[in-house]
């Protein structure tokens, strides 16, 4: 079980909000959202850690979105908003490991499309499902409508988080 993972009086501790500063000018919802993705991104690093997946998380997104097709590298980097070199670096180990290939773009022959392998969506699904499986567990005491709930919020969330990384990559000094 997930739980077991941590101390359960130092995550209480941890999630205690009663002591977050008043300065800033942020809003006490905005503080306590600040307080509450600093806690969660940490569980998630050492969730993360503690599992054995077969893929890293990068080379996971990378294979999702080309489950729909093949894409030139610089669409993958724009669409997930990554840096070009890191999408490069994740093609890279993706290619050789099979999970990848590359063909020439008929639009443009100077260019490659990139595609899932067999093997590679058989990895991508074989990821989803451990990720599927233990996002089961975790909220396997929230009813249906919480889960919708919290899926529009965490959409909204990401599509806000999405276009600022947009942004700080294309205007130096924003984000």
């Amino acid at each position: 079980m997930i739980h077991k993972l941590y101390d359960a009086s130092k995550v209480e501790a941890c999630m205690d909000r009663t002591d977050l500063a008043q300065d800033g000018g942020a809003s006490p919802g905005t503080q306590a959202i600040e307080h509450d993705l600093a806690v969660l991104v940490r569980a998630l690093e050492g969730l993360y850690r503690s599992r054995k997946y077969p893929l890293e998380r990068a080379q996971y997104l990378l294979l999702l979105a080309l489950r729909e097709g093949a894409r030139p590298s610089g669409d993958l980097a724009a669409m997930l908003a990554l840096d070009h070199s890191t999408v490069t670096r994740q093609l890279a180990a993706l290619e050789k490991g099979g999970l990848i290939a590359r063909r020439p773009n008929p639009l443009d022959g100077r260019s490659a499309l990139i595609e899932a392998t067999a093997a590679g969506l058989a990895r991508c699904a074989e990821m989803q499902a451990l990720r599927l499986s233990r996002l089961e567990e975790m909220l396997a005491d929230w009813s249906e409508p919480e889960r919708q709930r919290f899926a529009a919020d965490i959409a909204r969330f990401n599509a806000q988080v999405m276009g600022r990384s947009r942004t700080a990559r294309e205007e130096p000094g924003l984000g």
